[in-house]
């Protein structure tokens, strides 16, 4: 099925663009993720910090950009990680909200694709 030129985009409503939009993610087209890597199937661990929302990690793609993103705290403690390149995993999970301001007794969350495990590349 061709995707809709954008003279036809442009007179379609929000339920006749499902399809083809389901179309461009299947076809890896678009990123759900935003991320500047999300295409990046490898990544570079460069840093990892502890926070008080979560674990701090700093990623580096092929192309040498960096971004930072929020992981488990357990991916914290794996410190050999570090300079290695892995394999990532996210699941979308909740974190206590930015708002708290790492206050311990703040019951605020916001969800977020939390990295939750790093598998080095052989």
């Amino acid at each position: 099925m061709p995707l809709p030129t954008p003279t036809i985009l442009h007179h379609c409503t929000p339920m006749s663009l499902r399809m083809p939009l389901t179309l461009v993610m299947i076809w890896g087209l678009g990123s759900w993720q935003g991320a500047a890597h999300a295409a990046d199937p490898v990544m570079r661990i460069k840093s990892l910090t502890q926070g008080d929302t979560a674990c701090y990690i700093t990623l580096e793609n092929a192309r040498g950009k960096r971004s930072e993103e929020m992981a488990s705290f357990e991916l914290c403690e794996k410190t050999k990680l570090i300079g290695q390149q892995v394999r990532l995993k996210r699941e979308r999970s909740a974190v206590m909200a930015a708002s708290c301001q790492g206050d311990p007794e703040c019951k605020k969350t916001q969800t977020v694709n939390l990295i939750v495990k790093a598998e080095k590349v052989r």
